[in-house]
This record gives C-alpha cells, structure tokens and sequence, in this order.
C-alpha cells in the first residue's frame, strides 16, 4: 500500500514555524540556507512526521501512545514525499516516508484501534522567539532546561485534526514542542534532528517537557536529550551541524602572495560569492590582478567579498551570472571596457550524495553546457586569448558510493574545456582535480580536517596559471 503523497511549500514552513515556534533558517531562508552542508532550504521533521502520521491515520484510525522516529535523509521544498505503511493489523505500525525510492523518515506507531484521546487539553499561548540560540557543541553538552505546554489550540486541530484525536492535543503540542527544542534552543541555531523517541501516558497534566543533555558523541557532534513531563517521557537524538565555512579575509591571504604576480591578469571568477571562488579573487587582487565576481543568487556574499577587497585598495566588480544565459552579463563587461584575461569557472550546483536524475541534469547543464555558452560569448567580445581554468575533482578517477552522478558530470566538464580548446585557437585550457577542501561544500558531521583552500589555490595560481 502507498499512499497519496505530500510535499511542502516555502509558505507550508512558514506556517509550521509560527504553530511550533521553530525559526531555524535552515527551513525558512533560502540565502542562509544556502550556506548549509544541505544548501537549500530543508523541511522541518516533525512537519513530515505530522504529514506523514496525517495520511495514514485518515484511514486508519489509532490511539498512538508510543512514536518513535528516525531521520535518515532531509526532504526540501517541493519535493513529492510518499507514505508507505506496513505492520497495519499489528500494535506496532510502520511508516516509510520516501521521496524518489530513498527513505528520509521511518516511523514506528504504537497504540491500538480504541476510542480517541479528548482534544480538549488547554494550551498556553505564546509569543515565540524568532531568533534561534548560536551554541557551540561543547556549549550544549551539559545543557539542561524545560518548555511550557504551548501553542494555539485551533491552529493545531485545523492543521493535523487526525494527529490531534490519536495523540491528544497535548501530545501534539509536545511533538511540535521537540522541534522547537531542537530548532531554537538544544543545540539551536546549528541543529540537526536526527530522531526520537517518546511515550505518552494516560496520565497527562499541563506541566512543563523537562530536558536534559545525557549522551555526547565528539567524533560526530551527537547529543541525546532525555526529556520528562506532563505525561510525556522519552529521548531524543541531534547533531551540531558545521557552521559556515568563512575564508580569510584579505589581509589574511596578502602574506601568502608575494609581490605582484597577478599585475597582468583579468579574472572573471564565475562563482565568486563564497568558496573556492571567493577565495580565488582574493588571492589574484591581492597579488595585483583586476577581479571581477559573479555571482546567481548570493549578491549579499558577493558584495561582501567585493567589499573585503576594496579594502585593501583593490577593485571588484560584481555582476549577476547565470552561466545557462550569459550573454547579457558579458555584454554588460564589455560595456565597461571590462574584458578578462583569465576565466575562473567554480560554477556549481550543490553537490548531494542523494542520486536524483534532477541533480545529473544541473551537473551537466553548468559543468558543461553553461561552460560552453561563458567560453563562446567572452571570446565572441575579445580578440585576446583566453586562458580557462577548471576545477574539477579526484572523485574523476575514483568517486566514493553515491556520488557517480557528481564524478560523471565532472568527467565530461573536462572533456568539454579540452574540445573546447581543440577546436578554439584563442582558448587555453588548465584543469586541476582537486581533493576535498574546506569550503560550505564539503561540509559533514564528522570531525575531520579538509585542506585549505587559501594554501591550495595558491599554490595553483602561481605555478600553474602564470
């Protein structure tokens, strides 16, 4: 059995954010999101659990007094999320939520075919922080608290009226409570739901959830949160994310570079907004070269990496690229009396270890199509040689499980920069594949130390691309 799917919306969030008071803008803000190890925008998981537990119980009506959950993939906007139940005729129901064949969410729902808890539980409302607390992991280790019964009593009923009669509207509150704890106090700002797993009594009371931290894993930044109240006991499990990865500043890179090796360059840096890219403009202004930074979506990055190097008495423009239609933004350059001499190409969707057709079509169209259409409208403008860099990736030659899609499409980047230059006298190509470094990308759980970009692209810049 499969049933009807559900997906969210960015005004679904929203939504659930004021109903559960989680405002962690990883679920709500596309440009902070974007600086995440997931890069978009990513669904708050009690929400799914609510939406998936909603479908099943529509049919199936059952008195929960056990929920027990498992996070194993996020789910983003607009992305179709299936319920697949088993285990229907026995205490323990199982529930699958999938989205394209791969599992995000696995919930176990125990209870019985009995008559529904009452709904009339009293809530307290609230006016909820909108700022989530900025903790560290060590900060949190030791970490323990309480939150109030809270919530508006309609709002709930309305959104998931099958949860509502399965759990009480107390237990519901409590649920959405988690993701509040998680999102915006415990570990907050950083957080990662990675599960729960929790049991409600026949004896409930309006009584504050207690909480606190009794389990911390350092190799991958786990706390278990045990949690006790008002009827409700039970643990629950989250991760610190990695914060944004910042580059040095300006300043910082100067004493990297010595003297002026980039006097005679023009670098158009596609991509230059944040990683590789921004500290690649940083690196060639602060050895003499022009720079020029696009960016698609992060003109506030961008500006800020302008910004930086304006300050040490460097210009960088700053233009909007889409490499799919790029002939306005070159013209635009043209215009300026703005031609580059060297074309930087970190263009990049977000790199997932998830398989997804959609993902091989935006690897293709921007680490081959979108270099063919920048490398054709720059020489079109420009009767000077055009020396190309390509960042590719050691995954070429040998990519860890799931990332084939990444590793394949980068392959045939290469291929296109080296016909590209076949067929162009006016194109010389450098390719350079290179492993892991530290930039938002190549963000993960585990603890492990990533070479340095500032060092790497050095190194490139000067024994490779002069």
């Amino acid at each position: 059995m499969i049933l009807s799917p559900f997906q969210h919306s960015l005004q679904s969030q929203l939504s659930f954010a004021e109903l559960s008071g989680d405002f962690n803008p990883i679920h709500l803000d596309s440009i902070r999101a974007r600086r995440t190890m997931f890069g978009q925008i990513v669904a708050h998981g009690i929400h799914n659990v609510l939406c998936g537990i909603e479908k099943f119980l529509k049919i199936h009506p059952l008195s929960i007094n056990r929920l027990s959950v498992t996070f194993r993939n996020p789910v983003f906007l607009k992305e179709n999320i299936i319920v697949v139940p088993s285990n229907i005729f026995k205490n323990t129901i199982e529930l699958s939520l999938q989205c394209q064949g791969l599992e995000t969410t696995k919930i176990r729902l125990y209870g019985k075919t009995q008559s529904p808890k009452p709904t009339s539980f009293s809530l307290k409302t609230t006016n909820f922080s909108r700022q989530p607390a900025d903790r560290t992991f060590e900060d949190i280790k030791n970490d323990l608290g309480s939150f109030k019964l809270s919530g508006n009593v309609n709002a709930i009923k309305s959104a998931f009226p099958h949860s509502t009669r399965a759990l009480g509207i107390d237990g519901v509150a409590r649920l959405l409570g988690l993701s509040k704890l998680i999102g915006m106090r415990c570990p907050g700002l950083h957080s990662l739901f990675s599960g729960f797993d929790v049991v409600f009594s026949n004896q409930r009371s309006d009584e504050p959830t207690q909480y606190w931290v009794t389990h911390s894993d350092d190799r991958v930044s786990m706390i278990t949160i045990t949690l006790k109240g008002g009827g409700m006991t039970g643990k629950v499990n989250a991760f610190v994310r990695p914060q944004p990865i910042l580059q040095p500043s300006i300043t910082t890179v100067k004493p990297h570079v010595t003297g002026t090796p980039f006097k005679k360059m023009r670098a158009l840096i596609i991509g230059g907004s944040r990683g590789l890219g921004e500290i690649t403009a940083k690196i060639v202004a602060a050895g003499g070269g022009e720079t020029a930074i696009t960016y698609l979506s992060g003109k506030q990055d961008a500006e800020f990496v302008a910004k930086d190097i304006s300050k040490y008495g460097c210009t960088c423009k700053v233009l909007q690229l889409d490499v799919l239609k790029p002939t306005i933004a070159i013209q635009s350059l043209r215009k300026r009396g703005w031609l580059p001499t060297h074309l930087m190409y970190f263009a990049t969707p977000r790199i997932s270890s998830r398989p997804d057709k959609d993902n091989t079509d935006k690897f293709y169209n921007i680490y081959s199509n979108g270099l063919i259409k920048v490398v054709e409208d720059l020489l079109s403008q420009s009767e000077e040689t055009l020396t190309l860099f390509y960042p590719s990736s050691i995954y070429v030659q040998e990519a860890p499980a799931n990332f084939t899609q990444y590793a394949t499409a980068k392959r045939k980047g290469e291929m296109t920069a080296k016909s590209l230059e076949r067929s162009t006298p006016k194109l010389k190509v450098i390719i350079e594949r290179l492993k892991p470094l530290a930039t938002d990308q190549s963000a993960t759980l585990l603890n492990v130390d990533l070479a340095s970009p500032l060092e790497t692209m050095v190194q490139i810049l000067t024994k490779k691309l002069l």
